[in-house]
């Protein structure tokens, strides 16, 4: 073995131990996974390798070079990156909701015939100057399916793009039979619905406008989905976690077992932004994580996913034509990078620019987890401090421990 002054352990990388021998070595800037002993890990923490360890250095889990260089050009190239392009498509801001943790302003703004068609032709621009290899349009709201008529126009106007996916954001209380076959009919095939915990939890969070309960609508709903469909469609199931339901959900997961649905959809969990988001919780949410695993549930977690609000990747369409970065500002005008009505050559403005050019914070450029958290999210910031660029919002402890979740259910040794 040899020490080396050239090369040395990476500063990006972030190991756990997964048995009395190994550790798991996640690399955020090269999103890379390795086993590795946990002995060698020691050794090559002090600058000690073998002559044999080329293809961690060519992975980059040992760095020879400026590392810092590296990951701001890693993270400067993500934004133009061609790979994917997401469109989200905001049929209506109205709902037939009335969640009490929504950050929404409500409206019964709809999107008309005239700004879906100014939608998409400045999708198109986009489509054909970024040239994605993978294409994603997304119905949200409000709630989506207040709106049917544009999502059935603006499939049409898709369709014939490559590489296409459409998939809907719905609370489920819409997701009868004619709207189902409605959605398969135009390719409609990824779903992500909503439920809360088990009824009495459910009921008191997701609740019509007249203030009744929707868990039963919703169950029926997916069940009459995955019963029907399930080899031609995917279904997320997201739980929006904070205090006042955290301890009821494996009752929820009870209920979903006796109706045969582990293995038949992903759980997409995340905590109701500034309500009550607390360390306490983080805690109790990972410990959740864990336990769904061990009850046979997929599960897909964001915090592993990097933010594309600054990138060209991402692109929301509110109803009313503005066009927004993130899906917790849509509907705050202030925060707004555009209009589809506006001039063709001028629909884009100084924000697109300004949120482009955000940089994560000096000190997170030496962070193990730089190459997911980019410095933070900008929103729980706002949420937190009441402002945008100027405090860093930082949930260090709680990524590492999502860090190992995610990739220990995915692998086993």
């Amino acid at each position: 073995m040899t020490k080396s002054d050239n090369i040395r352990w990476s500063r990006y990388n972030y190991d756990w131990e997964v048995d009395a021998e190994n550790s798991f070595v996640y690399n955020s800037i090269n999103n890379l996974l390795m086993c590795i002993k946990t002995v060698k890990i020691k050794d090559y923490k002090k600058g000690i390798f073998d002559e044999c360890d080329d293809q961690l250095l060519a992975e980059g889990f040992i760095a020879s070079d400026d590392e810092v260089n590296k990951a701001k050009y890693v993270l400067t190239k993500r934004k133009f990156g061609n790979k994917s392009l997401s469109l989200w498509i905001y049929t209506t801001m109205d709902c037939n909701f009335d969640c009490y943790y929504c950050y929404q302003n409500r409206e019964a703004v709809y999107m008309s015939d005239e700004v879906a068609d100014k939608t998409y032709k400045f999708c198109e621009k986009l489509i054909n100057e970024l040239k994605p290899e993978e294409l994603e349009v997304i119905f949200i709201g409000g709630e989506p399916l207040l709106n049917v008529p544009i999502i059935e126009k603006m499939t049409e106007l898709f369709k014939d793009q490559q590489q296409i996916k459409f998939s809907i954001i719905t609370n489920g209380s819409l997701l009868n039979k004619e709207n189902v076959e409605l959605l398969l009919s135009h390719n409609v095939t990824h779903f992500q619905i909503t439920l809360d915990g088990p009824p009495e939890i459910h009921n008191q969070r997701r609740i019509y406008r007249n203030g009744a309960g929707s868990f039963d609508t919703i169950l029926e709903n997916l069940l009459y989905l995955l019963n029907n469909y399930e080899e031609k469609i995917d279904v997320n199931l997201r739980i929006n976690i904070d205090e006042e339901n955290i301890n009821y959900l494996k009752n929820l997961l009870k209920i979903l077992k006796e109706n045969k649905l582990n293995g038949r959809l992903i759980l997409t969990i995340g905590d109701t932004i500034g309500q009550n988001s607390k360390p306490i919780l983080y805690q109790q949410i990972i410990e959740f994580y864990k336990y769904a695993v061990s009850e046979g549930f997929a599960i897909m977690i964001t915090e592993t996913s990097v933010c594309w609000m600054g990138s060209e990747r991402l692109f929301l369409f509110a109803a009313d034509g503005k066009i927004y970065k993130c899906t917790s500002l849509v509907g705050q005008e202030k925060y707004s990078v555009g209009n589809v009505n506006n001039d063709t050559n001028h629909i884009l403005d100084n924000n697109f620019y300004a949120i482009g050019n955000m940089r994560p914070w000096k000190e997170c450029l030496g962070c193990e987890f730089l190459g997911i958290c980019s410095g933070g999210c900008r929103y729980r910031r706002l949420v937190a401090t009441g402002l945008w660029d100027e405090i860093k919002y930082c949930r260090k402890e709680y990524i590492a421990e999502i860090l190992k979740i995610t990739y220990s259910s995915k692998f086993s040794l």
